[in-house]
């Protein structure tokens, strides 16, 4: 019974500890009408917060099912981002492999414009301040489109791409207070006009975390086993 004590004891202890160890917040989005998913993860980083957009179709079949705007409100302890300092993720033409980019500043030419406006930001590839035919629409991972995005809005982002902001006021921890509205549209027109998300809620553990918790309790396994010979 002192060993059940122990081990349950280091359990609580440290399920505690592990269920706050996620600092970031996400927002998902699932639009079964229209055809359309997504996510955007906010996550704290040296000089402000990286926002991590995935569109999580199980294939982006055209242009109207790209994302091709992303809008957030701040809030709670979350200053208003400075600017828009780099853009990364994974380029392609839908011919060959994808090519790993990351652009310092971004420029007209990835066609995502940063722009506030009161506590919300706004980066519009289609209907912001940069003309001419839309490009780097973001496509879920293993996307095959048709002709109406490979022809005319070449290259796109497929899977996760990654908005890095300069803010000098960013909590340790985001909660829903911090990002008070997330909203993604899809497509050209856009075919599906800026939704909101919803927050994920709960944490995930970290896997550093799960790891110590595991060898911790097998350590306390093996010292009842030495000590009471179970």
């Amino acid at each position: 019974m002192r060993c059940v004590g122990l081990i349950l004891g280091l359990l609580g202890l440290l399920l505690g500890c592990v269920g706050q160890a996620k600092a970031d917040l996400i927002y998902i989005l699932s639009d079964t009408i229209n055809g359309v998913s997504g996510s955007v993860d906010f996550v704290k980083v040296a000089g402000g917060f990286e926002m991590k957009v995935v569109n999580t179709e199980a294939n982006t079949t055209d242009a109207g099912h790209a994302i091709s705007q992303i809008q957030f409100t701040v809030g709670g302890l979350l200053g208003l981002p400075t600017a828009f300092a780099e853009l990364a993720g994974m380029e392609t033409t839908f011919t060959g492999s994808p090519t790993s980019v990351d652009y310092k500043p971004p420029a007209s030419a990835q066609h995502w414009p940063f722009s506030t406006s009161g506590s919300t930001v706004s980066l519009l590839d289609v209907g912001g301040s940069i003309g001419g035919q839309p490009n780097h629409l973001i496509v879920a991972s293993g996307s095959t489109p048709n002709a109406s995005l490979t022809n005319t809005h070449l290259p796109s982002f497929i899977g996760e791409t990654d908005f890095f902001f300069a803010d000098a006021t960013v909590p340790a921890n985001f909660t829903t207070s911090d990002v008070t509205s997330v909203k993604l549209a899809f497509g050209t027109q856009p075919e599906v006009p800026l939704e909101q998300l919803s927050p994920q809620i709960g944490a995930v553990p970290e896997p550093t975390s799960i790891f110590l918790l595991g060898t911790v309790v097998a350590l306390a396994v093996g010292t009842c086993r030495r000590t009471f010979g179970l």
